[in-house]
């Protein structure tokens, strides 16, 4: 069975790419390769069926889906965090 649901490192990652604006800082923050969080981000828009990153060669600026999504992602991962904090 195929994964569609995104996990708290998709929702954490798109995040992080949407606060820093490019996959190198994005990267760092997450401690990984760039190429590793740029294919996790592609995979994440294949299984959602859009685009939540427009990419030049220097940059990455947030669709209005990967806006949405990274406001969702925030509360996501609040939630863990809470969550967590309960144990």
């Amino acid at each position: 069975m195929k994964r569609n649901t995104p996990t708290l490192a998709d929702f954490q990652a798109a995040l992080i790419v949407s606060e820093t604006g490019t996959f190198r800082a994005a990267s760092e923050t997450l401690g990984m390769s760039a190429s590793a969080l740029s294919r996790q981000i592609a995979a994440l828009e294949a299984r959602l069926g859009t685009r939540l990153f427009d990419r030049d060669t220097r940059n990455v600026t947030p669709t209005t889906s990967g806006l949405a999504f990274a406001r969702l992602a925030e509360r996501m991962i609040n939630t863990s965090t809470d969550v967590m904090a309960e144990f």
